[in-house]
């Protein structure tokens, strides 16, 4: 397998990730769930969507340079 072709897979996992951190950390306020206290499960779900979304980001932004180190 190239490695254009295992970065092109790592980007869509990472991109699925993305969303999904961004789902987990706005689904309180979608769903209706956050009422107007911020109750023990809001937080939680917001910080692991922060989680989420933070390790995915940095992972999207580190793949093309990781792949340009390869490559060179």
């Amino acid at each position: 397998m190239s490695i254009r072709r295992v970065t092109l897979i790592f980007a869509v996992l990472f991109g699925l990730g993305l969303a999904v951190g961004v789902w987990s950390f706005v689904s309180p306020w979608v769903v209706g769930f956050a009422g107007g206290s911020w109750t023990s499960s809001i937080r939680s779900s917001m910080w692991a969507g922060g989680i989420v979304i933070a390790c995915s980001a940095l992972a999207l932004i580190a793949l093309p340079v990781i792949e340009l180190r390869y490559l060179a």
